[in-house]
Formats: structure tokens, sequence, C-alpha cells
């Protein structure tokens, strides 16, 4: 859902729409055919992949074996001893399996979800100009970038620290640029998120490579505004000091 306010939230679904396509140019449309190869790869990406069998298989075998040796020399010290590794090592094989279950099954849901997207075929897309750029980043090497476009207008973009994340690479959860952009930040651009769920597609350069006037980092000075929730929103005023709350955002 988007969220836009102007001096305070909307509670208004139509009013919040209203206020962002007021102040960015944003349209609904279908796929193009860049949105959908990075779509299909968080697709890719995101379907569990098949798990070896030997290390669970071993670790099987061992638990069994122990067990029987245990049996073999039970009353002794030793029979003990193997009976414990037996248990121990049972316990680890059904904790492993748990956590392989939800984790296959957390992923098959991120996958269903971008599957049901992609097949609405709908996204929202906001292009954007700017003039300048500044850019922040923090310790963990995430970027925030700044952008002059227009009338008073800022336009803070929160990207993670690669331009394809290493892991959770696809949920829809958080924005990337296109992979292969070298020529990011860009002067013109458009952001794009699905329809159905709201799920981030990336962000897709069209212009030319904007050099940044200034580079911030926050571990040795101050963001210029505290983080607003949301990797999009608008903000009023200048790069040298924008207002302390947005005006606009997609939340």
């Amino acid at each position: 859902m988007i969220c836009a306010e102007v001096g305070r939230c909307r509670n208004s679904r139509e009013d919040a729409e209203g206020v962002w396509k007021r102040m960015t140019d944003t349209v609904t449309r279908e796929f193009n055919e860049r949105e959908k190869a990075v779509f299909e790869r968080h697709l890719a990406m995101e379907r569990p992949p098949r798990e070896p069998k030997g290390p669970w298989l071993g670790c099987l075998i061992m638990s069994i074996a122990a067990g029987g040796l245990a049996y073999f020399f039970r009353g002794t010290g030793a029979g003990a001893v193997l009976l414990v590794f037996c248990l121990a090592g049972l316990v680890i094989v059904a904790l492993l399996s748990m956590e392989n279950v939800r984790w296959r099954k957390e992923r098959l849901n991120v996958a269903l979800r971008l599957i049901e997207a992609l097949e609405e075929n709908r996204v929202e897309a906001a292009r954007f100009r700017a003039s300048e750029v500044v850019v922040e980043i923090d310790e963990y090497a995430t970027k925030v970038y700044y952008f002059a476009i227009g009338e008073g207008r800022i336009l803070r973009v929160e990207i993670g620290s690669e331009q394809w994340p290493a892991e959770d690479p696809g949920d829809g959860h958080a924005l990337y640029v296109e992979p292969g952009q070298d020529t990011w930040p860009n002067d013109r651009f458009e952001i794009v998120r699905t329809v159905k769920g709201g799920l981030w597609v990336g962000v897709f350069c069209l212009g030319e490579k904007l050099d940044p006037v200034r580079q911030i980092n926050t571990i040795e000075e101050a963001p210029l505004v505290s983080g607003p929730g949301s990797p999009v929103a608008l903000f009023a005023g200048s790069l040298e000091k924008p207002g302390e709350k947005p005006i606009g955002q997609w939340v």
C-alpha cells in the first residue's frame, strides 16, 4: 500500500495514492522485459534447492550403530556412554530436520507470493529525474541516496549492501538496483513494485550516471534524516537541509 502524507499521514488509501501521484510520476502498467527478468531471477533464487542426503544419512547411521553397540554393552560404563551418544545423535537429527522443514516452508511461501505477483503482471512504477545526489553509507554498507528532484523535493532511496544481495535475494521486502547496472546513481530512473503484494521489483536506470556531490559516513557523521521506515520517501527542503519528516512515502 502507498502511504503519503502532507503534514500528516492520510488514513484513506485513495487520498494516499492521490497525494503520491500528484508528487511523483507514478503509473500502473504491466511488467516490461527488464523487470520480468529481474523478478524471475528473484523467483529462481527463492526456490529451495535440493538437499544433499549424505550428512543426514551418515549422522542417522552413526546414531543407530551407537544404539546397537549400547545394547550389546548394556550394563557397562561403555554401554551407557554409547547410549548417550545415540540419543544425542537422534536429537540432533530431529532438530536439524525440523529447522530444515521450517526454512523450506518459508522459502516456498516467498516463492508463491512472487509467482502470484508475476502472474497478475501489474506493477506500480515511479519515475524520477534528478539533478544532484548525496550518498550516505552506514556501518553495514547499506547505502542511502538523497536525490534533488526539483520543486523543493528530496527523494530518499535506501539500497541494500549489494546490487544483488547474497542472502534473501528475492523476497520483495528490500530494494536493490537492477543487477549489472554500473550507471547508478542515475539522473533518470524508475522504482518499481508489484501491485499484488506490494513487493519491490527494483530500481532501473534510464539516463546517465550521476556523480554524488557529497558522501556521508554515518559512523563519523550524523545521517541527514532518521529512517522513515520505508526504502522510498519524499522530503521537503534541500540536500543541505532536508525536512525532518517525510511528506510522502511507499510503505
